[in-house]
């Protein structure tokens, strides 16, 4: 869903038609200006993956910097 709301922000028309969602020639009637930031938390390997693709800002705990690294 994410991968769908950033191609829709970015103009055009967007289709998807994945496992989940299927939208077909979806487009935003105006454009956000400023766009809203996405904002993402989780912290399996998977919610990490889904942050860095798909997110503006990634929240997580309270960690030492270096355990951030990945």
């Amino acid at each position: 869903m994410l991968g769908i709301v950033r191609r829709l922000r970015a103009g055009g028309k967007v289709d998807h038609h994945g496992e989940h969602l299927r939208v077909e020639g979806a487009e935003l009637s105006r454009l956000p200006e400023p766009a809203p930031r996405v904002y993402f938390g989780g912290s399996s390997p998977a919610a990490g993956e889904v942050a860095a693709r798909h997110t503006d800002v990634y929240l997580t705990w309270g960690v030492n910097p270096g355990a951030l690294r990945g």
